[in-house]
């Protein structure tokens, strides 16, 4: 579970640099290590098999120089080679068939617009979100956005991300992006029928120099997490063309919000 952000970062404040640092500068880090390593093998149904095919296991590794025994994971040797549920701690299988797009095309336009198959029916795309005047994004939690440039959201998709946050205990914010779009966006305008949401990991500049702080990217890994084995919630989804019943609905009275920050000159004359 997330830890508390404020508490986190009241913590940061409040510790001196040398007991901060404390626990890397009187360990090697080999105990920690091994620990991890004894968990994935039993854990982690993959690299338990992997360990059993090169004739290893756990038991055999004891210090540093013994870590160089280990099998070299990669693409083809471990993440094509096994089913996604046997990569995942515990093996448990996930209710719904999911995928990981890497898209590097995102800032040309292109994105998420032609590698989506017939079949997906939500999206959950990942994306900096720069902390700056104005915005709601922050180095600590899980940013939720509300909408980008393009426009909002999938209300149902974005508020499950909101529920599976509180229920948790996943720091986040929610923020609205008007100066990017995301891969949402490409796929919607390529004609993509897909929920759209917006996670991300807050972020001091980008395209340059980023900075971010840990809190953010284990915050969104595990609202990634809760995502990914969370149970399927509209069924409808499933069916390519179906009729109204089922269909979602959203409230439409209009929304209270506060505007906390003039967003412009426009925007400041209201």
């Amino acid at each position: 579970m997330a830890r508390d952000p404020r508490s986190a970062f009241d913590r940061f404040l409040n510790t001196g640099l040398d007991e901060l640092l404390a626990p890397g500068e009187s360990s090697d880090g080999v105990p920690d290590a091994l620990a991890l390593l004894r968990r994935a093998a039993d854990g982690v149904p993959a690299y338990g098999a992997m360990l059993k095919a090169a004739g290893l296991s756990a038991a055999d590794i004891h210090g540093a120089a013994d870590f160089a025994k280990l099998p070299l994971l990669n693409k083809e040797n471990y993440v094509r080679r096994f089913p996604l549920e046997a990569l995942v701690e515990g093996g448990g299988k996930l209710p719904v068939d999911t995928v990981f797009i890497f898209s590097i095309s995102e800032e040309v336009g292109v994105g998420a617009s032609s590698v989506l198959t017939h079949d997906v029916a939500s999206l959950v795309t990942v994306d900096n979100g720069t902390t700056a005047p104005g915005q709601a994004s922050d180095e600590f939690g899980v940013t939720i956005g509300m909408a980008d440039q393009t426009g909002p959201f999938d209300y149902h998709l974005t508020r499950k991300l909101i529920k599976l946050c509180r229920e948790n205990d996943i720091g986040y914010q929610q923020d609205v992006f008007r100066y990017y779009r995301s891969d949402s966006a490409s796929a919607i305008e390529a004609g993509h029928d897909v929920r759209t949401a917006l996670i991300a990991f807050g972020i001091d500049a980008s395209h340059g120099h980023e900075r971010i702080h840990m809190h953010a990217l284990r915050s969104l890994a595990e609202l990634m997490t809760a995502y990914a084995g969370s149970a399927v919630e509209i069924p409808r989804d499933a069916e390519e063309v179906g009729s109204l019943k089922g269909f979602t609905q959203q409230p439409m009275k209009e929304a209270k919000s506060t505007l906390l920050t003039p967003a412009g000159p426009e925007d400041a004359k209201r």
